[in-house]
């Protein structure tokens, strides 16, 4: 932890502890309770690889890999505001909610991994003839892509609040 913060590794434990609550928002708060819960001032040594980066990745990977039966979340929200012809104004909103699969695969997975694979085969079968990188704004693309990913279980839902 303390050279992420920039400190020397022989700094007092309680000293590091308030440098890293004045970066999170204070001693009470959700930030300074999240470092405490993922162990990162405890007592363990994480094994050093190279920089700060490569040294954390490793150990977060092996505290927070998921035990038997756990499974993740993955919420989408899309709030768009909309101003009509008319002058009224509405708030679309689009979500998509996926649970992933205990022991198989996470929501992340799926929700990522799915659509990649979705939109690349439409790019293969010509359905995408635009080059370069593109936003899923255009009805052409985002119609399609979601139906499949419907298919698949990745299921949106759109509400629409007058304002």
């Amino acid at each position: 932890m303390a050279s992420l913060l920039n400190q020397r590794q022989d700094i007092f434990p309680d000293s590091l502890r308030n440098i890293a609550a004045e970066k999170v928002g204070g001693v009470n708060s959700a930030g300074m309770k999240a470092l405490q819960e993922l162990g990162l001032f405890s007592d363990n040594v994480a094994d050093r690889h190279g920089n700060a980066l490569d040294t954390l990745a490793p150990y977060l990977a092996k505290i927070l890999a998921f035990n038997e039966n756990e499974r993740d979340l993955v919420v989408l929200n899309h709030d768009i505001g909309v101003r009509l012809q008319s002058g009224s104004s509405e708030r679309h909103r689009i979500s998509i909610v996926a649970y992933g699969e205990p022991n198989g695969f996470s929501a992340m997975a799926r929700t990522v991994g799915y659509t990649c694979a979705v939109v690349s085969n439409m790019v293969l079968q010509g359905e995408i003839q635009k080059a370069g990188v593109l936003r899923p704004v255009t009805k052409e693309i985002y119609r399609p892509a979601l139906k499949r990913l419907a298919d698949l279980g990745i299921h949106a839902t759109k509400i629409v609040t007058q304002l």
